[in-house]
């Protein structure tokens, strides 16, 4: 009767066993399918990463054009690193009115990399303020994929900055702004323009910064 025990307990230890080293396999082996999955995973996300930057391109200058807009034709524009402007009328009753004002900003890069953050700067400085007419002065910077002369941009992606200054604040002053490059459009349109629209009232000098899509396999 006891040998009978004995035999009894030593084929449920070795059967305890048994299932025991089955089960250590089994989790080993998961663990091991786990880890490879991972490996997989994360050299196939690298991979389209990588095949996905290299498949863009970037924005190329290619055209820098000045242009003055005279709408209201009393302005004088003097083109330089510094633009100025004197405009000058007089009203109804003979009052002379003067407001000279100069304009700087930062030159954009010659490459713009898709999903970068450009910063610029727009400078207005007050030379004369000599009315009391509502008439605005300032600069704008903006981002536009197509054009049609800055009175009608189409399709503004971003603007980047707007200064105005008038009769009651008009002091000199210097404004940062920044702006995401785009991606090329799901569209034809493979270009954008960066515009800088410096102003006396409705008279405006007009700087259009072009830049052309160019496919590339890396920036």
């Amino acid at each position: 009767m006891k040998a009978k025990n004995s035999y009894i307990v030593i084929v449920s230890i070795l059967i305890l066993g048994l299932c025991f080293f089955t089960n250590a396999i089994d989790v080993n082996a998961q663990e091991e399918e786990k880890i490879t999955s991972a490996s997989n995973n994360e050299v196939t996300g690298a991979s389209e990463e990588s095949e996905s930057e290299l498949a863009l391109g970037y924005w190329q200058l290619t055209e820098n054009k000045a242009e003055i807009y005279n709408v209201a034709n009393r302005t004088k524009w003097e083109d330089g690193p510094q633009v100025n402007a004197t405009s000058s009328w007089k009203d109804y009753l003979e009052i002379e009115h003067t407001i000279r004002s100069g304009f700087k900003w930062d030159a954009p890069p010659e490459k713009l990399q898709p999903g970068k953050e450009i910063k610029l700067s727009g400078a207005f400085e007050d030379k004369e303020f000599s009315t009391c007419a509502k008439i605005q002065s300032g600069i704008k910077i903006y981002v536009s994929e197509k054009q049609k002369g800055f009175l009608h941009p189409n399709a503004v992606i971003s603007n980047v900055l707007n200064m105005k200054k008038d009769a009651k604040v008009h002091n000199t002053e210097v404004t940062a702004g920044s702006f995401a490059v785009p991606k090329l459009s799901s569209g034809e349109n493979n270009v954008i323009h960066l515009t800088i629209d410096c102003y006396i009232g409705s008279d405006h000098f007009v700087s259009t910064y072009t830049y052309l899509w160019v496919p590339s396999r890396g920036f």
